[in-house]
């Protein structure tokens, strides 16, 4: 596991070159940044890659709407420290907003793989064509950074609710 040890969850998002600045610049909209500053959380954080991946303008428009946007930030948060082994014990991960996502674990994929799939996420029988899960599902790519105030499991593409 990768430690930041002396940072909060939201520090490290918005240091300096981090992959987080659009997280950073969510988080701070929505009024987020103290709460990941204190209290023990675990963020399945979208790198900026992730977001690029939304439909042109989605970014833009969220940050205009600030009750949709907390509620998707929310739905990347969990309360409490949660450990990638942990979720393995876990189908349902209730998140912040109180909504639940799933956990699933992929043994077949090209690499294992953990995906934290939110009800919004594409699933097999809304697309005829066989889905790739590792480009259209959250998956974990980088797990366990520590930091002062719970976990940080990066993720590649944003869960939604």
């Amino acid at each position: 596991a990768a430690s930041a040890a002396g940072q909060t969850i939201a520090e490290i998002a918005c240091a300096e070159g981090s992959d987080f600045s659009t997280l950073c610049a969510a988080v701070g909209a929505a009024g987020l940044a103290e709460t990941l500053s204190g209290g023990e959380y675990t963020v399945f954080a979208p790198n900026d890659e992730a977001f690029a991946k939304l439909p042109e303008g989605t970014v833009e428009a969220l940050l205009e709407d600030i009750p949709t946007l907390t509620d998707i930030l929310l739905y990347h948060v969990v309360a409490g420290s949660v450990t990638s082994s942990d979720l393995e014990g876990m189908a349902l991960v209730e998140m912040a907003n109180g909504e639940d996502t799933r956990t699933i674990f992929c043994h077949s994929c090209s690499e294992e793989s953990i995906f934290q799939k939110g009800k919004g996420n594409p699933r097999d029988e809304d697309n005829p064509e066989p889905t790739n899960y590792e480009d259209v599902w959250p998956k974990i790519i980088a797990a366990d950074i520590e930091a002062d105030n719970g976990y940080i499991h990066v993720v590649n593409n944003v869960i939604l609710p």
